[in-house]
Order: structure tokens, then sequence, then C-alpha cells
């Protein structure tokens, strides 16, 4: 064997070598990337499902605060009708006092 021919084989198996090892940290890259990929797959439902969890919280806080107005409408149509009965028993008891400074 020449050393020309030692001097090739030589090359081509450090070659091989070379390729053998940058496939392996290629395989190792992707395998890191579909990892990563999971992970932020996860994270991303967990940030899905606390922005669903939000916006349900968000809509019973909408509910409750309509009820609430719902209610204090009510509240200050009942106060208004219990004025205007006071302002008219006030009415009628100013009449019957008149008449009874009339009558006596």
């Amino acid at each position: 064997m020449t050393v020309t021919s030692h001097l090739s084989m030589d090359v081509a198996s450090k070659a091989a070598m070379f390729g053998v090892a940058t496939a392996r940290g290629i395989d190792r890259a992707f395998a890191h990337m579909a990892e990563r990929r999971a992970v932020a797959a996860h994270a991303n439902q967990g940030l899905a499902d606390r922005l669903a969890s939000a916006r349900d919280g968000e809509h019973d806080a909408l509910v409750a605060a309509h009820e609430l107005a719902l209610e204090l409408a009510r509240t200050r149509a009942e106060l208004a009708e219990a004025r205007e009965a006071l302002a008219a028993e006030r009415a009628q008891s100013i009449r019957l006092a008149l008449a009874l400074r009339q009558a006596a």
C-alpha cells in the first residue's frame, strides 16, 4: 500500500467518523427541539386554560354586576314609591290637622 492510499483511507475514515458524529449531533438537536416544542405546547395549553378561566371569571363578574344593577333599580323604584306614599300620608295628616282645628 502506498502512502497516498493510506492517506486517502485515513481521510475517508475521518470523514466517516465526522459524518457519524454530525448525524448524531443533528439527531440530538432534533430530539432536543422536539422536546422543547412539547414543553412549549404544554405551556401554551396552560396559558389557554388560564385565559379561558379568566374569561369565565370576567363573564361571571359581568353577570353579577348586571344583577346588582337590576337590584339597585328595583330598590330605587321601591324608595320612590315609599317617598310618594309618605308625602301622601303627610298631606293627609296636614288636612286632618286643619280639619280638627277648624272643628275645635
